[in-house]
């Protein structure tokens, strides 16, 4: 009897020295920023910017209005640039809009380019409430914008960009369509590598009998512990996706991407009530966000096509652009948010 006692208290010892060696590797791992080599856009001069509050209240962010050569446009887009990116990349990924009539209102999400940086958050490649927020505060700007509000709405986000749209558009009636592209949730893209991880260091073979319910359970714990260390909390996109079965989503995913893999996407999709064999489009040769370097043209015609399929578009009438200083800049609680042009 002692020693079957013995027995089990040496299993559980091993057991919780194994635990806690996983959290020590794991945490440094799962905070790493992956290379994901963000695009970054050129500050157009022509271009007129303002300033609007976040849905918190906490920062103002900066945003621009890319206006298409139409004086009335078919319908308004939000983009929401990647993790390291700048709004100025809607300029690459939008282009085929602007050309088709539509206009594009762009943002720097907060620690990024021209917005402001919350105080004590350490942004990283994961999904947080505080992107969600500044999608929302876009959302609720554009509302309060007489010029805009009468158009079809459209969502479009890139990479951890596209998981703040998901989680908004879930959260928001009156979304026309979702584009997104090398979508990404943080509790799947973590078990996509923490299961290559294991298969690496153990081999497959050994992979196959290991318990993955441990894993998961690690990996709920370092979430837990990299929100403390980062001052913010995860978005459980999953809990989300189920709301978006009633709004149309265009997924869009590289072939060749090994940080955000097609299966990725299309298990996105699926929970979000989608069909990957018509919703997703797997561009062929493509990496991490390249799907338009590798195919400019069908890439425009593609999500030109997804929005006029799903949003009652105005008929584009061609003229003189709309200044973006007819945005009609609103004041918070706190100050005054102004509407400079730069």
């Amino acid at each position: 009897m002692v020693w079957i006692i013995l027995s089990i208290s040496i299993l559980i010892l091993v057991d919780l020295f194994i635990y806690i060696y996983g959290l020590r590797v794991g945490l440094p791992i799962f905070d790493r920023t992956l290379p994901f080599a963000a695009r970054i856009g050129e500050e157009d001069p022509a271009v007129e910017s303002f300033f609007f509050p976040s849905a918190d209240g906490r920062v103002l962010l900066k945003g621009s209005l890319f206006n298409s050569h139409h004086k009335h446009p078919c319908g308004l887009v939000l983009f929401c640039h990647e993790f390291g990116g700048n709004r100025w990349t809607a300029r690459h990924y939008c282009e085929g809009l602007l050309s088709a009539g539509f206009s594009v209102v762009a943002f720097d999400f907060s620690q990024h380019g021209d917005s402001e940086q919350r105080d004590g958050y350490d942004a990283s490649k994961w999904l947080t409430e505080y992107d969600v927020d500044d999608v929302n505060g876009a959302i609720d700007f554009i509302r309060t914008q007489p010029e805009w509000n009468e158009l079809p709405f459209f969502l479009f986000g890139i990479s951890k960009g596209a998981g703040a749209v998901l989680s908004a558009a879930a959260r928001t009636e009156n979304v026309s369509g979702v584009i997104v592209e090398s979508a990404y949730s943080t509790r799947r893209l973590m078990t996509l590598h923490a299961s290559r991880w294991l298969e690496y260091a153990l081999g497959r073979r050994v992979k196959a009998w290991f318990p993955f319910w441990r894993v998961e359970m690690t990996l709920a714990v370092m979430r837990w512990i990299s929100q403390r260390q980062h001052h913010c909390r995860y978005t459980n996109l999953e809990r989300q996706l189920p709301a978006l079965r009633s709004k149309p989503v265009f997924w869009l995913s590289g072939e060749l991407d090994t940080y955000v893999k097609p299966s990725v996407i299309q298990e996105l999709c699926q929970a979000a009530g989608g069909e990957p064999a018509v919703d997703v489009w797997i561009v062929p040769g493509a990496r991490h966000n390249t799907a338009r370097v590798q195919y400019p043209v069908e890439y425009d015609r593609r999500i030109v096509e997804f929005l006029e399929r799903t949003g009652r578009l105005v008929q584009a009438d061609e003229g003189d652009a709309v200044p973006a200083s007819t945005v009609r800049v609103q004041k918070t609680s706190a100050r005054q948010v102004s509407s400079p042009h730069v």
